[in-house]
């Protein structure tokens, strides 16, 4: 029986001093990450709670020192109006189907960088183009491909038509520039979980009759 219990106390003992070096390891952890925590609170949570305290005051920005506390009035006059709800049910479905078309061809071309045999960095770095130029750029390099007389894009519709001008077709083409603009980030998020899928699993899933189309986000989401 002591010679049974004699790894027991080793073990026990081995737990105890890997247990402290973990904490030791955390403890370190949270040090380096203290600045960037204090740098992001100064520079997120104070605007955020600030603007917070603004809208509970009836702000006028020509008379800044004739502020006034109205509580929740400032909420009530926003959600009783009508213009806010349209631009929040505008806003929900262009997430809805922006997010939706992005996941799919951010799959299929997560799928194409990760089965890609030759020139791999090339091509990773051609897809990641349209999310390396900056997003105002970007709007208005839309906006004026689609502005009359302006755009090449909008060379290509009947003479007087300007979607832009117009709910539905301006609410495509924003869909459209989110599409090109946000799809390679979603390509990459997808691509780095793939890279982390071990290679007996694909080859399992093959096995089991998966085809090489399916095999790998099946595989990954299970």
């Amino acid at each position: 029986m002591s010679t049974m219990a004699e790894p027991t106390k080793e073990t026990t003992r081995s737990r105890k001093e890997l247990s402290a070096g973990a904490r030791q390891e955390r403890r370190l952890g949270w040090l380096l990450c203290a600045p960037a925590v204090l740098v992001m609170t100064a520079v997120t949570a104070y605007p955020i709670g600030y603007a917070i305290y603004l809208s509970l005051q009836r702000y006028d920005l020509r008379f800044p020192d004739q502020a006034e506390f109205v509580g929740l009035s400032n909420y009530g006059s926003v959600l009783s109006s009508p213009f806010w709800w349209d631009a929040f049910w505008v806003t929900v479905f262009l997430t809805a189907v922006s997010v939706t078309i992005e996941l799919v061809l951010g799959m299929g071309l997560a799928l194409v960088m990760h089965r890609t045999l030759f020139a791999r960095g090339t091509v990773r770095t051609a897809v990641l183009v349209p999310y390396g130029i900056v997003t105002v750029v970007a709007a208005f390099s839309w906006q004026y491909a689609w502005t009359p007389e302006l755009g090449y894009l909008a060379d290509l519709l009947p003479s007087g038509d300007a979607p832009l001008t117009e709910q539905w077709p301006a609410l495509w083409l924003i869909v459209l520039a989110e599409v090109w603009k946000t799809t390679p980030f979603m390509a990459l998020l997808l691509l780095a979980g793939l890279a982390l899928v071990p290679e007996e699993t694909l080859k399992a899933a093959m096995v089991d009759g998966a085809t090489p189309g399916s095999g790998s986000p099946r595989s990954c989401c299970r």
